[in-house]
C-alpha cells in the first residue's frame, strides 16, 4: 500500500475565467469521501456541479453544511458559508479530516499575515488528509504566503500586469507561467506548475 500524498494549490484567475468550473471537476475527480467549498455567502453556482460542458452536473446539488454538523459529517459534497470567517476557520481546523476543502475566494479569509490557525490549515493537510485549494482572482490579492507553502499554482488568465508578478513573487518559474497564460488565445486557458 502506498501513502497518498495531499497537495496544496493556489488556483489564481480573473471573473469569468473558468475557475469555478474548474473546481467543479476536480470535485467530481476526487477520490477523498468529503468534498468542502468554503464561501463569505451564498453563491448560486455552487448549488450545483453544473459546468458549460456538463449540464447533467445540474442534477447533482450541493447542500448546506452548518458548523453544528461538521464534527459529524462523514461524506458527501457539501458547502459552507457565512461572514463569520474565524468561526468557520476555527471549526474546520478542529474538525476537518480527510476532504477536499476549497477555499473560494481566499481573499476573504486569508490576509497578509496567516494567523496560527490559518497556518494549520495550510501545513497539516497531510496530517489531515485533506487536499486544499486556495482561490484568488489576482497575483495582487494573492496572499504570499498561501502562495509560497503551495505545492502547485495553477493560473488562469487575470488583470494582472508582469512588473507585478515579479516583484511580488521573485520565481522566474512563475513569471513564465504568467507569460503563457496569458499569451494563450484561449481566455480559459489554465496552466499549473510545482513549486514546491
Amino acid at each position: 500500500m502506498t501513502n497518498r500524498i495531499n497537495y496544496v494549490t493556489t488556483l489564481i484567475g480573473g471573473r469569468g475565467k473558468g475557475k469555478t468550473d474548474f473546481l467543479k471537476k476536480v470535485v467530481q475527480a476526487s477520490n477523498l469521501p468529503k468534498k468542502l467549498i468554503v464561501d463569505v455567502y451564498d453563491n448560486p453556482v455552487w448549488r450545483d456541479l453544473q459546468t458549460h460542458d456538463n449540464k447533467d452536473g445540474a442534477n447533482i446539488k450541493v447542500p448546506v453544511l452548518t458548523l453544528d454538523q461538521l464534527p459529524y459529517w462523514k461524506s458527501g459534497t457539501y458547502r459552507i458559508f457565512g461572514s463569520n470567517t474565524d468561526e468557520i476557520k476555527e471549526a474546520i481546523d478542529k474538525y476537518l479530516k480527510n476532504c477536499l476543502l476549497i477555499w473560494e475566494d481566499a481573499t476573504k479569509y486569508y490576509g497578509t499575515r496567516l494567523t496560527d490557525i490559518e497556518k494549520r490549515s495550510l501545513y497539516d493537510t497531510k496530517q489531515k488528509n485533506i487536499d486544499a485549494f486556495y482561490v484568488f482572482h489576482s497575483f495582487r490579492k494573492t496572499t504570499i504566503e498561501v502562495l509560497e507553502n503551495s505545492d502547485i499554482l495553477t493560473l488562469k488568465k487575470t488583470g494582472d500586469n508582469r512588473s507585478l508578478v515579479d516583484r511580488k513573487f521573485e520565481n522566474p518559474d512563475i513569471t513564465q507561467l504568467f507569460k503563457e497564460v496569458k499569451a494563450h488565445k484561449d481566455k480559459y486557458h489554465t496552466a499549473s506548475i510545482f513549486v514546491n
